[in-house]
């Protein structure tokens, strides 16, 4: 960028829209519970712990676990902050890019419990508690739970379903803080529409006839 001493009338303006160019989108690299002010230092790529160091660190209500992180050609991209920010300069420190977006939400004490249970609750969430925990608070599962699609979605965005390991055994995902358990209902079966039923007795009703009609002739 031209030296302050330098800058005519004529390129006043192009300088200051360069400046705001690259400023716009680095600052709003980080919202939510970080710190949000200008860059001293401008930079086409930046580190996450760099990003976070230079807008004055994360707010004690910050929850770095759930951050996440968006890419604007890629949409989200599952990061380790806390590593991080831990070990500078690690594969986990990922290089900013002008238009990324890091999110740090405020931490939430809480899991909500929704879907197919008898009472949809939000839960105090308690370290070492697994999802049966969770579905008990909630009054149990209703009969029409489909107990093998069960999910979490954690507080970054992150999802994942219970899987069935063998006949009996599920692995399950442990919910955290700020998690959203969603337990889906089983899709009625209705059995075949009056149309599925109908069509093949017409087709055979036309073949009979033309059996019928071959055998009169």
């Amino acid at each position: 960028m031209t030296s302050p001493s330098t800058i005519s009338d004529s390129t006043a303006g192009a300088e200051m829209h360069g400046l705001a160019t690259k400023l716009f989108p680095i600052c709003r690299s980080l919202t939510g519970e970080g710190v949000r002010r200008t860059l001293s230092i401008l930079q086409e790529l930046i580190p996450f712990s760099d990003l976070i160091t230079r807008a004055g660190g994360i707010l004690p209500t910050g929850y770095p676990d759930g951050a996440s992180f968006i890419r604007e050609d890629l949409g989200r991209i599952d990061i380790d902050l806390e590593t991080a920010l831990a070990i500078p300069e690690s594969v986990s420190d990922v290089l900013l890019r002008p238009g990324d977006i890091l999110n740090i939400p405020t931490y939430s004490p809480t899991v909500e419990v929704q879907g197919a249970v008898i009472s949809p609750v939000t839960v105090l969430y308690r370290e070492g508690e697994d999802l049966d925990y969770y579905i008990a608070n909630a009054g149990g599962y209703r009969e029409d739970a489909d107990e093998d699609r069960v999910s979490v979605r954690f507080a970054n965005g992150q999802a994942e379903t219970r899987e069935k390991v063998l006949l009996l055994w599920y692995s399950s995902p442990t919910p955290g803080p700020g998690s959203e358990i969603t337990v889906p209902a089983v899709v009625p079966d209705t059995g075949p529409s009056i149309y599925e039923v109908l069509t093949p007795l017409v087709g055979m009703m036309g073949t009979v006839t033309a059996l019928i009609v071959a055998v009169m002739r």
